[in-house]
């Protein structure tokens, strides 16, 4: 086994009243943050801490949003996210996801991992995210006049309900707008509903006045690879770039990949199909034609060719592995083993071997 290295992931102290921590504590489902002081890099910052996520928050290890009082104060960023990855046991699933979308080119959240102090306690090893924002959109000099994040399965694209296949009473329902006006609302609707219901003959020319095509398909490869099944239909975040008129995506929340589900049992490398899951209604309408078709088939066999090979990732897992690897042994929250986190590592490679040689297998399903 390799020696543990001597590096130390950069520390974040968190300072918060005792009857604060009791008032975060109290209720995991409430979202109004609380007052502390966050301390990075010498430097002390007003900040409120509120829990964040769905079926995470009942962890025993929490994730938290960090809210800048004074957003200038801190790189003009509002907010921070910061992962505990409870149910990844390489902790480096999150962290690969987003270092790959951008390797593909798709505009992805930069992540480092940190070591988290709360009170002077160690709480264990965290992952940073920058949030998706406006400031996310200036620093790449892209000009933004929306911003939607999908939160739940209703961000399908679709006008039925995946619960009950009924008529959902707000195509908007499942997702959150946390930049725009209601304008932009408008508009996400009348892209939600031509997608429902342009003609087949209308469908590849109309699309294109509302969607980003190419960089659409780049987010969609990438989820198929990495095998985010959870993405197809949440965990996203829906961008109107200003500019072109064109609606983009983001990634987020890319823990389940790798061949890990988000409860942390085993998925397949074969689970996911090359065209992706059926419940994204964008992407099958996009699929029933040829020349889109062709247009995935193409950018799938350069990704596989260039950025989806053992090869390519591994120096970047063998990093990420031996700098988390010393702090690893301090993180109370973390019981297994050196060994034991070795191994999910390697299943990390064994899934890449097993998932880039069924995709290229498959390439044949996307020929017209």
């Amino acid at each position: 086994m390799t020696s543990p290295s001597r590096l130390e992931l950069p520390a974040y102290h968190l300072f918060i009243r005792p009857a604060n921590l009791r008032e975060l504590k109290r209720d995991i489902w409430f979202d109004d943050p609380v007052p502390a002081k966050l301390m990075m890099n010498n430097k002390t910052y007003d900040i409120g801490i509120a829990f964040r996520g769905n079926h995470i928050r009942e962890f025993e290890k929490k994730s938290y949003l960090f809210t800048f009082l004074k957003p200038s104060a801190y790189q003009k960023n509002q907010e921070l996210h910061l992962n505990a990855e409870f149910m990844d046991s390489s902790l480096i699933r999150s962290k690969l996801s987003f270092d790959f979308f951008q390797e593909i080119g798709v505009h992805s959240p930069q992540t480092k991992h940190i070591v988290l102090k709360i009170n002077g306690k160690n709480a264990g090893i965290y992952l940073e995210i920058e949030s998706v924002d406006r400031l996310f959109f200036q620093k790449r000099n892209i000009p933004v006049k929306a911003i939607y994040y999908a939160e739940n399965s209703n961000a399908d694209f679709c006008l039925f309900s995946t619960y009950d296949k009924s008529f959902k009473l707000d195509v908007l329902a499942g997702y959150e707008r946390k930049y725009g006006d209601i304008e932009d609302d408008q508009y996400l609707r009348a892209f939600i509903f031509k997608i429902n219901t342009l003609s087949n003959e209308d469908f590849p020319t109309e699309i294109k006045k509302y969607l980003d095509v190419d960089q659409f398909f780049r987010w969609y490869a990438g989820v198929v690879c990495i095998q985010n099944f959870d993405a197809f239909h949440q965990n996203y975040a829906l961008v109107l770039n200003a500019e072109t008129n064109l609606f983009e995506i983001i990634p987020w929340d890319n823990e389940a990949t790798w061949g890990r589900d988000c409860h942390g049992a085993i998925m397949e490398y074969d689970f996911v199909p090359i065209t992706g899951d059926q419940t994204n209604l964008l992407a099958v309408r996009l699929l029933e034609h040829g020349l889109f078709r062709k247009q995935y088939r193409e950018l799938l066999e350069k990704i596989l060719a260039e950025k989806f090979t053992e090869s390519y990732l591994t120096p970047r897992i063998d990093s990420l592995k031996t700098m988390l690897q010393n702090d690893l042994r301090k993180d109370p929250y973390i019981s297994y083993s050196l060994e034991q986190f070795e191994k999910e590592i390697d299943l990390i490679r064994q899934f890449i071997r097993n998932r880039r040689t069924y995709i290229q297998n498959h390439l044949i399903d996307l020929k017209s």
